[in-house]
């Protein structure tokens, strides 16, 4: 299922053998219990007030909207979040991460969410 979403990244972004750990990363991420799972992944960046970009993510590509690398750092940018776990696990530079979570995000939530 995570196949073609892997491949695009790395053809997208040019990470070859990164965008598979990237991926997991991001998936254990958005999954993990203590961070209440998909619902308290999109409910950070509700309350950064992206809801509903966040929201267009859910049920496919379709009207999905695009979020930029800096709106990716104010919701995931902090020390512990995300983006710098994928850094620290990947070695992929934080300039190069950023802007692939652009596009994996939209994906991987479409996929996760109950309609997609």
């Amino acid at each position: 299922m995570f196949d073609s979403i892997v491949q695009e990244l790395g053809q997208r972004f040019g990470l070859s053998d990164q965008a598979t750990p990237l991926v997991q990363g991001a998936l254990a991420y958005i999954s993990k219990a203590d961070h209440g799972g998909l619902a308290g992944f999109v409910g950070k960046f509700e309350a950064a007030g992206l809801g509903t970009m966040a929201h267009s993510w859910m049920g496919g590509p379709d009207g999905a909207q695009n979020i930029s690398p800096a709106q990716l750092e104010t919701v995931l940018g902090n020390k512990g979040g995300l983006i710098s776990q994928l850094v620290a696990s990947t070695g992929v530079a934080r300039q190069s991460v950023t802007p692939a979570l652009g596009y994996l995000l939209p994906a991987l939530i479409g996929v996760l969410s109950p309609t997609g």
